[in-house]
């Protein structure tokens, strides 16, 4: 009898969320004892190129050891390293695969007395496409049903860093409150915020910061995300400190790739841009033209780049009122609005039809076309 598609959506949402919780709770000691107990079902070859959680998963899975609705063995092993792993993250959702495939056991009995033996043959084609040890190629998934390319974020809570380089540019410490009280309040968020900085200042701050939060295995286990929100001036050379020195956001994002934050691999890294990206004003007549980046390689995977404009233009903000800068405020609004529903890259489109589309942010000479880079390799919700 074929495993439903719904059963087998679920199995790889708890691999997923399996794999996640046990890279983000032990060290390399513990990995290598949970290795060690594994030998009466992993080859020495097998145990040998399993690097991460989700490669043992994988090779347990070739090997039929675990299949959806099929874990005891694996949560008896996992109960002499940690019994929490069984509880709290496979059998909630056990649980929903049992009761899928019960389902559908029901379903098939009664299938055959109502259709005669046509239902019996489609089975048997479906199962001759997909036999159980075989692990179905990615274009067999349908990718946006599948929480398998969801990050996981439960029981965790966001990082963000708020970078605000205030000189002549009064009313921002505004901006900052109003970021902190929304992810804070909304989602629980744990907050750093350094302003005012030069840029060798800067450097120093960012590699401290870094080495603190993401690159602690103690510290990088309790996060889900890292939002990084910079405000500042800027042009076609970058960001611009308060010593009036450009940093890139190249030289930013450096600071949080994956070879410098091996306990983040695998994490969403999001950065929030707020600042010119040059002295021209965004023509009405061309709001959606700009050059694409190209992705790069794994070392750059899980990063999001979100910018207030497009290379070459100015971003507007509005002193002296509630709104302030128009990125953030419409990005806030569109996460307060959709956040139950929709995740980050489908807020950014959200956002950027705003900005550069509606009526109430276009002016009659003039308007603002945010852009994003990206290489996510999964849908980022805020919880």
């Amino acid at each position: 009898m074929p495993v439903p598609k719904e059963a087998l959506d679920k199995h790889a949402y708890l691999t997923t969320q399996l794999s996640n919780y046990i890279d983000s709770s032990i060290d390399k000691d513990q990995y290598e004892q949970l290795l060690n107990r594994l030998k009466s079902v992993l080859t020495p070859k097998d145990r040998n190129n399993a690097k991460t959680i989700m490669h043992i998963l994988e090779s347990m899975e070739k090997k039929s050891f675990i299949a959806p609705g099929k874990y005891a063995d694996l949560k008896k092993i996992l109960n002499e390293f940690d019994e929490r792993i069984a509880r709290d993250v496979i059998e909630p959702i056990e649980e929903e695969i049992n009761d899928i495939l019960a389902k559908n056991s029901k379903s098939t009995k009664i299938q055959p007395e109502l259709r005669g033996g046509r239902d019996i043959a489609v089975a048997s084609s479906y199962t001759d496409e997909q036999p159980p040890n075989k692990k179905r190629k990615t274009s067999q998934i349908a990718i946006p049903d599948s929480a398998k390319y969801v990050y996981a974020n439960s029981g965790q809570k966001g990082l963000m860093l708020i970078l605000n380089f205030s000189r002549d540019r009064e009313g921002s410490t505004d901006d900052v409150e109003k970021l902190k009280s929304f992810f804070e309040d909304k989602f629980k968020f744990e907050i750093e915020t350094l302003s005012d900085l030069k840029k060798e200042v800067l450097q120093k701050e960012l590699t401290e910061f870094r080495d603190e939060y993401l690159n602690s295995s103690r510290h990088a286990k309790k996060y889900y995300c890292f939002v990084c929100v910079i405000m500042s001036h800027g042009n076609e050379k970058g960001i611009m400190t308060d010593d009036r020195q450009p940093i890139t956001m190249d030289e930013i994002t450096s600071y949080f790739k994956n070879k410098e934050t091996p306990h983040f691999i695998g994490k969403p890294k999001i950065f929030l841009v707020q600042a010119c990206r040059g002295s021209a004003t965004q023509p009405v007549v061309t709001p959606d033209d700009w050059p694409e980046d190209t992705m790069s390689v794994p070392h750059d995977a899980d990063i999001l780049i979100a910018y207030a404009t497009t290379p070459g233009y100015k971003c507007f903000r509005t002193k002296y009122s509630d709104i302030g800068a128009w990125f953030i405020h419409v990005l806030l609004e569109e996460i307060e609005e959709s956040y139950e529903s929709d995740h980050l890259e489908d807020m950014l489109i959200s956002v950027r039809h705003r900005l550069a589309i509606d009526e109430e942010w276009r002016r009659s000479d003039f308007c603002q076309m945010p852009c994003t880079w990206t290489t996510l390799t999964k849908r980022l919700f805020f919880r």
